[in-house]
């Protein structure tokens, strides 16, 4: 039976990336019992004849990833408890977890009546998306109970998991101007260019991956961030060299801290310490003056 759920909640559920694994003893206690219980009851209801001996070590991988990318939905930065994953093979291709460990681990946890399940076909009411969207995946009470009962708080998943991501690949990119109408309500973004790799160019991008490898090192608290790519724009402008555009963004934006409410950034962590953001437009007579040799505080 399909949970009680809205359509904006479905919509805003992020992507479970089947990349993570346990770091401290609660949780590893725990992934490897969940595992267990889906093998047990893989066998019990005739689902498995024999029990996993080759296989039981990615079954547990799987387990523990999935797991991790569940309860981080119940993170108080995140707009909806759901999470997403297409069910097609394709999607595996090179992944840590196969398509066929994952729909015996979805199997066993929808049986065991530890996750709630929509359809992709059920995510959106517009018929139009029909067959567009992929799955969703919810944590039920009884698997966030039996969480808390083996000392893993189901709100403070980057406590007791490690989540592994890749930096991006092409972090400096370049898009020419947006076409359609000033006062159009949706303004598309404009097309991906290529562009030749001079030093101006070389010494951009060296820039973003310095920054994406430093803040790797770090350990950020209540928002999501998996590396920047910094997007310039109106690269067909016959005037461009660089100069238009250059914000950076986080890789997977849609679910990164940035579309987070301001209150909720405020309440993020870096290393365990509080970050704060700056104005840069307030900034701009601080910068002036203490590039002239007056900065602020000191008597003009």
């Amino acid at each position: 039976m399909t949970p009680k759920v809205t359509q904006e909640e479905l919509q805003a559920a992020t992507n479970a990336t089947l990349r993570a694994h346990a770091t401290s003893d609660e949780a590893k206690a725990l992934v490897a019992k969940l595992a267990a219980m889906v093998d047990e009851h893989a066998l019990a209801v005739g689902i498995r004849k024999n029990k996993r001996k080759k296989t039981a070590d990615k079954l547990e991988y799987a387990t523990g990833a999935f797991l991790a990318n569940l309860l981080r939905a119940q993170g108080p930065e995140h707009l909806s408890q759901w999470v997403y994953r297409s069910k097609h093979a394709q999607g595996f291709t090179g992944a840590a977890v196969s398509s066929r460990t994952f729909s015996q681990l979805i199997e066993g946890l929808t049986r065991l009546a530890l996750i709630d399940q929509v359809a992709g076909d059920r995510v959106s009411d517009d018929r139009k998306d029909t067959g567009r969207y992929a799955a969703r995946f919810r944590a039920t009470p009884a698997l966030l109970g039996f969480c808390s009962e083996h000392g893993v708080e189901p709100t403070k998943a980057l406590d007791y998991f490690e989540f592994e991501y890749d930096l991006p690949k092409e972090p400096l990119q370049l898009r020419a101007r947006k076409v359609g109408s000033f006062y159009s309500d949706t303004k598309p973004t404009g097309r991906p260019m290529e562009f030749a790799r001079t030093p101006k160019v070389e010494k951009l991008e060296s820039e973003i991956r310095e920054l994406n490898e430093f803040f790797a090192k770090q350990s950020l608290r209540g928002g999501s961030h998996e590396g920047y790519v910094r997007i310039f724009h109106n690269g067909d402008d016959p005037h461009f060299y660089w100069n238009l555009g250059g914000r950076l963004y986080s890789q997977h934006f849609s679910e990164s801290y940035q579309i987070l409410p301001s209150e909720k950034r405020a309440a993020m962590t870096i290393n365990g310490e509080p970050v704060a953001e700056i104005d840069i437009r307030a900034s701009y007579l601080t910068i002036f003056l203490s590039l002239h040799g007056n900065p602020i505080g000191h008597r003009w």
